[in-house]
């Protein structure tokens, strides 16, 4: 019987140890951890379900990448072409394209708000960062986002009082 009440206190006090150590490890912050906010959620990039990508401000201004149209350079999932029949650029991610005239299968949104398909050539100015997240998304974007999504995330706007 004493053997049993010894275990017990052992098998109790290491469960005891991890649950504190699990803990303690959960609250310490990294700063190089990366927000996603396409999902309507802000959320770490690795807690995220599903396939997503982001590239920040710096990376893209590392890359050269002024406009929706050059995101191929830092999503190489990702393909910009021009199509003779329109005066903007197609997008296709992951095979996943649109025939002329017909709805996009790749949903551009900017802070939320969705953009039409001509407005796929928009400036990256003033940007925080750009998602890409891949795969059907139509149960939180609706319709037009069966290859996925780009989200782009401006910056806040920053206000200095002066005196004059």
């Amino acid at each position: 019987m004493e053997n049993k009440g010894t275990l017990f206190k052992s098998i109790s006090f290491v469960a005891a140890t991890m649950v504190t150590v699990s803990s303690v490890a959960a609250t310490e912050q990294h700063d190089n951890t990366i927000t996603v906010t396409a999902t309507k959620r802000i959320q770490s990039s690795f807690d995220v379900i599903g396939n997503v990508n982001v590239q920040t401000d710096e990376q893209l201004k590392k890359s050269l990448v002024n406009q929706t149209d050059d995101l191929s350079a830092v999503f190489p999932e990702l393909l910009s072409a021009n199509r003779s029949s329109r005066i903007y650029n197609n997008m296709t991610l992951r095979g996943q394209s649109s025939a002329d005239f017909f709805s996009p299968s790749l949903g551009l949104f900017v802070d939320g708000a969705p953009q039409l398909s001509q407005s796929y050539a928009q400036s990256l100015q003033g940007v925080e960062q750009v998602e890409l997240l891949k795969g059907p998304q139509g149960v939180i974007y609706g319709r037009g986002t069966l290859g996925g999504i780009i989200s782009v995330i401006t910056k806040n706007p920053v206000v200095t009082l002066k005196h004059g």
